[in-house]
């Protein structure tokens, strides 16, 4: 398995975590790749999708709230 450069683990690219990813699953099928690490990773980059949808669903929040003038200070109760 090749390792990333420095450049592409600070950009943190959609592109860089696919390799990543597809190439445990090649690491695996040859049993080059130990299958805790694969989940391991696996689970990671889970959490990281996970997380960009959450800041997604906050922005659309955050808009809803703008176009209908409403605080959001005021309302952050309302919405936890």
């Amino acid at each position: 398995m090749k390792n990333l450069t420095e450049t592409e683990i600070a950009n943190n690219s959609l592109g860089s975590m696919r390799k990543l990813l597809f190439d445990q699953m090649v690491g695996l099928r040859n049993g080059d790749v130990d299958a805790t690490d694969a989940i391991a990773m696996s689970k990671v980059a889970h959490q990281i999708v996970e997380s960009y949808k959450v800041e997604i669903q906050a922005v659309g929040v955050a808009n809803s709230l703008k176009d209908k003038n409403i605080k959001l200070q005021g309302n952050i109760k309302a919405l936890s």
